[in-house]
């Protein structure tokens, strides 16, 4: 038999894995259904009286499409179980990340739950979400979903949704994005429009970094410096981790490949990607040119192996 205090215990395993799915294409409306399966960290209880218990919880965890497209989510969320009502409502802010990058930030308003009649699961829950804002190809996105779903003893949740939203007419992928121009040597790139600007680099050659999010884990940076003399490609992937583990104090730093390549322009480069540790594990791209007598470097970080899309911020690298 189910009971209140097996309530509170199981919630340490409670995650809602909503989907809020969109496509690359402009659209008046689309819907779409999907399915999503996660795991949260325990519950950590805030406060307690008398038949109330205030809690908060992070998730993680996956998602599905009816077509197929998949993304990964993390929730941050806020538990207030109503013991004497048999229910409980939960308050959460929850991203999802797209393969290509794109995000999107959607809300709870509430969300009650109960335990199973039928007891084939411990809880079950149904509710409405909203979306707060979208960034690259979900820029301008407004909607939300419906979704349901079941909670079973050992924490595994099964969960249907509904999602429907809206994107602009307007909104295309050069929308998206801007030249970023540079003087001397004369340079320019396409770089991601609504990323925001950001102070945080500890390159003093720098000369632009924008951040995805306030977090700036997903990030690319622009830096010309004078080019040593003798400076060979050879070198450039071992200076880089050298510069890593001095700034940023990484560990576990491994080049992953480095490679001569040719731009669109044909301007010779050379690219390399490298694997480090500062506290989280981060994957670093760049793209390196040697042009009257300096060095070009364009850098871009994230959280995942850098992915073909956010490669083509240094590839887009264009010379005068």
């Amino acid at each position: 038999m189910v009971t209140k205090k097996s309530l509170l215990f199981t919630l340490s395993f409670f995650v809602i894995a909503v989907l809020i799915w969109g496509s690359a294409t402009p659209a008046l409306s689309e819907t779409a259904k999907c399915k999503c399966e996660g795991k949260a960290t325990p519950l950590k209880r805030v406060n307690d009286s008398p038949g109330n218990s205030i809690g908060s919880s992070e998730a993680e965890g996956s998602c599905t499409c009816d077509n197929g497209e998949t993304y990964t989510f993390n929730e941050l969320y806020v538990f207030d179980l109503s013991m004497g009502m048999g229910k409980v409502f939960a308050h959460a802010y929850g991203v999802q990340s797209y393969k290509d990058n794109s995000k999107i930030v959607y809300t709870y308003k509430s969300l009650p739950l109960s335990f199973d009649p039928t007891r084939e699961a411990l809880l079950i829950f149904e509710g409405t979400s909203e979306i707060v804002r979208g960034t690259m190809r979900f820029n301008g996105i407004k909607g939300g979903e419906s979704f349901k779903g079941k909670q079973f003893v050992d924490g595994r949740q099964v969960i249907e949704t509904i999602a429907t939203y809206t994107l602009p007419l307007s909104k295309t992928k050069a929308a998206d994005t801007e030249l970023f121009i540079h003087k001397s040597p004369d340079f320019n790139l396409t770089i991601p429009k609504d990323w925001i600007k950001s102070d945080k680099s500890k390159n003093p050659d720098s000369v632009l970094r924008k951040d995805l999010d306030f977090r700036g884990t997903t990030n690319f940076e622009v830096a010309v410096s004078n080019l040593p003399e003798g400076q060979a490609n050879k070198d450039l992937a071992k200076e880089t981790i050298a510069f890593l583990q001095d700034k940023f104090k990484a560990s576990n730093c491994q080049t992953l490949y480095e490679r001569e390549i040719k731009l669109k322009d044909g301007t010779p480069a050379y690219e390399y990607e490298i694997k480090w540790n500062p506290g989280i594990l981060l994957y670093t791209y760049r793209v390196v040119v040697f042009k009257e007598k300096k060095l070009i470097g364009i850098v871009v970080t994230d959280t995942n192996q850098v992915s073909d899309q956010l490669k083509q911020i240094p590839l887009s690298l264009t010379f005068k």
